[in-house]
């Protein structure tokens, strides 16, 4: 007992530390070389518009999910053809392709479309998604909330949106979002249950995907998809994390960050398991 419990904590501390020792040294390269609010020039991820474009791809050609989606079905954790879920689908790439993965999936699928009300088009967006499910043959419901822009916005709209979806409601998170995850809670003061970020199961079927991969996936299918500019306001934490850290990270690191950061998560989670376990 005494040798797993060292086994543990020694893994724990070096990889807390090698986590901790990286974001210290591209922080400060950051904050020293990196314009803060993205006017100028700034690393781009292949992801990431224009600042501040509104445009929406519409679907050109209909046709089935299931061919385009099978090699990425065999990475994803759905549940058991058949199932009745709900999926949240914003309009972004990876919400989308979670809709048609879900749908090719054999699940029985509701999108359902949360508008915060934040800016002007919101409206618009919730069609869109409303006609990639009907091409794709899913239900749709339609949610509003009215969330005031302030303080603490990303937080606020998160708890927002989610008292409108079931507590079981599949999202379109990514590797890449895993990434994000780990590396926030890290900057946040996150112990070891942060740092193993988000659990993969039926709520997070996507996790072993990239977001190169739900673009990708949306453009062979010609599914509309919707670019929020507020995924580029440096306000929000995550942003700067996805835009300005990991593509430093990438560069210093000479290799792709955001595998082994989705690895280091993988480590973490089960040695908070095994944390768990003993402390039952």
């Amino acid at each position: 007992m005494f040798a797993v419990i060292f086994h543990w904590w020694l893994g724990a501390l070096l990889t807390i530390v090698g986590i901790a020792l990286t974001v210290g040294v591209v922080g400060g390269y950051v904050k020293k070389v990196v314009a803060p609010q993205y006017p100028g020039k700034r690393h781009k991820r292949d992801d990431c518009p224009a600042h501040g474009d509104q445009r929406v791809t519409e679907p050109t050609v209909a046709g089935s999910a299931r061919s385009p989606c099978t090699d990425l079905l065999a990475r994803c954790t759905f549940p058991a053809p058949g199932t009745t879920v709900s999926c949240a689908v914003s309009g972004g790439a990876d919400s989308t392709a979670l809709l048609a993965l879900a749908v090719a999936a054999g699940l029985t699928v509701t999108a359902i479309h949360v508008d915060h009300g934040l800016r002007t088009g919101s409206t618009a967006e919730a069609q869109v998604v409303r006609g990639n499910a009907e091409r794709l043959g899913a239900a749709f419901r339609a949610e509003r909330v009215h969330i005031v822009d302030g303080p603490n916005l990303e937080a606020r709209a998160r708890d927002a949106r989610y008292s409108m979806l079931p507590p079981d409601v599949l999202t379109g998170h990514t590797a890449d979002d895993q990434a994000e995850t780990v590396l926030v809670n890290l900057l946040r003061g996150g112990a070891t249950s942060g740092l193993a970020g988000m659990r993969p199961g039926h709520r997070h079927p996507l996790l072993s995907l990239r977001r190169r991969e739900t673009i990708a996936l949306c453009a062979t299918l010609q599914l509309a998809v919707v670019h929020d500019p507020s995924n580029l306001d440096p306000r929000h934490l995550r942003n700067r994390v996805r835009h300005e850290l990991l593509p430093l990270m990438d560069d210093l690191a000479q290799r792709d960050t955001v595998a082994v950061l989705a690895r280091q998560a993988g480590l973490a989670r089960d040695d908070d398991e095994l944390l768990d376990t003993l402390a039952a």
